[in-house]
């Protein structure tokens, strides 16, 4: 259940790609406060970087999700495969059990009838 290292440093990486367009952002609010003739294309761009790096990362949690869910599926199978194995098992011990049953029990009545 190891996530690969490059997915690792590329979610922190983005993370951080995230904070510094959304210090960008702030600063581009804070600092133009009068002139408006740039404030809407600016914002536009930001929000957009920041939109396209959060859909990176919604795509890197979408692999890892895949991947856990084909080992889980698996796994299922594999329990799946192990219950039926186990059940055969017990039917022939189940078989096994009454033909030695059966055949002690038929000694026995024999027995009993020739005292």
């Amino acid at each position: 259940m190891e996530e690969p290292k490059a997915n690792k440093e590329t979610e922190v990486d983005i993370d951080r790609r995230i904070e510094g367009a959304l210090r960008d952002l702030e600063r581009h609010a804070e600092g133009d406060s009068g002139v408006l003739k740039d404030a809407v294309p600016v914002s536009l761009s930001k929000f957009s970087h920041i939109l396209h790096l959060l859909s990176q990362k919604a795509e890197i949690a979408t692999e890892r999700d895949l991947k856990m869910q084909k080992r889980l599926l698996f796994l299922t199978w594999a329990l799946v495969c192990l219950t039926f194995v186990l059940l055969a098992i017990a039917v022939v011990q189940t078989k096994v059990m009454i033909k030695e049953n059966s055949s002690t029990h038929a000694e026995t009545k024999q027995k009993a009838v020739r005292q």
